[in-house]
């Protein structure tokens, strides 16, 4: 699906219900600098899947900013992908609101649709680390979805990826050497960030 919109900021009014297929892209254009952006709108139910493209152009983002990008009846599903995934470097795209209202944010936290951390559901240990990490997500229900983890050093280099199929997993990081890393979980419904030491 691609949306039409003709200029920034208008509306592609649809007058029944949205059902993207796996595979499909949403092109939505926002406006770095005054804040406006393309709107969906929906005149039914919404169901979302494969790619959300978000197109800026003019500025750049900053954390705080929030665009209306989707007006539905209701909405469901979620994207397979965002694009591009970050804003900017240390940005991060916020979909707490995009599944409810229709809104996707900018923000200078990871975020994600359920807080990961807020019950003890993911536990990264031991923290100092020497040679294997240890990621437990077993409190928190996946349905067998795979989790993709990265670690990046301090300069925002990813020093390495590696897909989780099971709870408790076990990360080989001796290879990298001993500094204060960002570790970032992403899969069920969004991100979970953790600081990590290696020593």
């Amino acid at each position: 699906m691609f949306a039409g919109y003709t200029v920034m900021g208008s509306s592609l009014k649809v007058q029944q219900n949205v059902l993207m297929d796996v595979g499909s892209d949403l092109f939505v254009r926002l406006d770095r600098t005054t804040g406006v952006s393309d709107r969906l709108v929906v005149n039914g139910s919404f169901s979302a899947a494969g790619t959300l493209i978000l197109a800026g152009s003019g500025g750049s983002y900053a954390a705080g900013q929030q665009y209306h990008i989707l007006d539905a009846g209701s909405i469901s599903g979620k994207f397979d992908n965002i694009l591009p995934e970050t804003p900017a470097d240390g940005l991060y795209w916020d979909t707490s609101e995009l599944y409810t209202d229709g809104v996707v944010k900018v923000s200078d936290q990871a975020t994600s649709l359920r807080e990961w951390n807020a019950g003890g559901l993911v536990t990264i240990y031991p923290n100092p680390v020497m040679g294997v990490l240890n990621v437990d997500w077993s409190a928190y229900p996946t349905e067998g979805e795979a989790i993709q983890l990265t670690l990046y050093n301090l300069v925002g280099e990813q020093v390495l990826t590696c897909s989780l199929q099971e709870s408790p997993s076990a990360v080989d990081v001796s290879a990298l050497p001993a500094g204060l890393y960002l570790l970032q979980l992403m899969g069920f419904d969004g991100v979970f960030t953790q600081k990590v030491m290696i020593r």
